[in-house]
């Protein structure tokens, strides 16, 4: 299936990409033109649209200013996927079987955090090309996909398998188009999806939740929505709330979903998939006996994130994280209201876990980390993770000696290198 399917790929591949090559028509040409094109592109960053139509499908591409290129692809009703396509047949070296897999280091961010894949190689006329196609790979291309427009760069290491060549690349990704609109394939976008993601939530033990969901377009049939609710080891809770899990919220209407509150106490994290980008939401957990609430807004996964955090005798702040994945750690990073590290250059790193709520001091405590610093400290704490993996934080204000609780807005992307070791 593999042997046959990746040299099919590969030529509709150029053809979408590249449409009606002459053959007198060279590699050097078609970068020329690449380069040409980026000179206009002021508005949407260092991408092209090369192809973008409900016929051909949708492919972008951007250089590396010299002979390199990165590429985006839909064939409508076939696949969709990524290529690095180097300048001449043989640039990866002649020391490999065509098809074979290349291992291809992508660095998003950090040069010490590599993510390792293994792409298919494709040899044509006047490129070499790896290549991660959704039918071959699904994980690989969705992974990719959905990184693309979370990071500044993405810096390539293609290794050639039995010589331990490499060739190396290094793309700006501002501009880069959505893993949506890839997948769309040249079709019109009218009523993208949506997922919304609530981090943290408190259940039982008096405390209660209570969900609600909008949806403000105005000419629709309705939204569907589908809410699942899990604990912090990632396990389903099933019949969470008094509505069923899967619902309609009609035009310009809402739904109100809430938890009974009881049992022992429990914590996880809400997700929310909606066919419409309009709904939205908003989670509130309430303690009964306290009467105190908080009110969560929904949060965008990201890979790095800031929060304000303050700590004294009456002002505690805490932090909840969800991952999609338990393995890859997070990295924490703290700075005084000077923008002085009071740990001298450690970050903590934090892994293991999927759905995670702890205070700060709870957090740093870890060894070789004093703790001491939290004593009166009003700060930012700076958060990104590991490999470059989507997650998304929560931030509780609460008081020490009156029991009340707020949430803390996070500050998603941006540049914290000043908050994380240098890259």
């Amino acid at each position: 299936m593999k042997k046959f399917f990746i040299p099919w790929v590969a030529l509709m591949l150029v053809s979408v990409s590249f449409a009606e090559r002459r053959p007198d028509r060279t590699w050097e040409n078609e970068i020329e033109k690449v380069r040409q094109k980026l000179q206009f592109q002021t508005t949407v960053g260092d991408w092209i649209i090369l192809e973008n139509s409900p016929e051909e499908g949708f492919a972008a591409a951007t250089s590396d200013g010299r002979d390199k290129l990165l590429m985006v692809l839909c064939i409508p009703d076939t696949s969709y996927g990524a290529a690095i396509a180097f300048n001449g047949e043989d640039s990866l070296g002649t020391d490999y079987d065509d098809l074979d897999d290349q291992p291809v280091t992508l660095n998003w961010k950090n040069p010490d955090r590599n993510q390792e894949q293994q792409w298919s190689h494709l040899s044509l006329d006047e490129t070499d090309t790896v290549t991660v196609i959704d039918i071959l790979k699904p994980e690989l291309t969705d992974a990719f996909l959905d990184r693309l427009t979370q990071h500044q760069r993405l810096n390539s290491v293609v290794t050639v398998s039995k010589s331990g060549r490499t060739k190396q690349a290094t793309f700006l990704l501002a501009g880069a188009p959505s893993a949506e609109t890839v997948k769309a394939c040249g079709q019109e976008q009218t009523s993208a999806g949506t997922t919304l993601y609530f981090p943290d939530f408190v259940d039982g033990g008096g405390w209660s939740v209570q969900l609600v969901l909008s949806n403000t377009a105005a000419t629709s049939n309705g939204a569907a929505v589908t809410v699942r609710v899990y604990d912090s080891e990632g396990d389903a809770i099933r019949r969470f709330f008094d509505l069923a899990s899967t619902l309609e919220i009609p035009a310009l209407g809402s739904r109100v979903l809430s938890s009974a509150g009881s049992g022992s106490i429990r914590r996880g994290w809400i997700e929310v998939e909606a066919d419409s980008s309009s709904v939205s939401g908003l989670l509130t957990y309430r303690d009964a006996q306290s009467g105190v609430e908080v009110g969560v807004n929904p949060v965008e996964l990201g890979n790095q994130f800031a929060l304000f955090v303050e700590e004294s005798s009456d002002i505690g702040t805490g932090l909840a994280i969800f991952k999609r994945e338990s393995e890859p750690a997070i990295e924490l990073r703290i700075r005084d209201e000077e923008g002085e590290d009071p740990l001298d250059g450690v970050y903590v790193p934090r892994g293991d876990f999927q759905q995670l709520a702890r205070t700060m001091s709870e957090w740093f405590d870890v060894e070789g980390v004093d703790t001491e610093f939290l004593t009166d400290f009003r700060g930012l704490l700076f958060l990104r993770s590991e490999d470059g993996s989507l997650f998304a934080p929560l931030g509780l204000r609460f008081g020490k000696q009156t029991g009340s609780l707020s949430a803390v807005p996070v500050i998603r992307g941006g540049d914290v290198s000043g908050g994380m070791p240098p890259e």
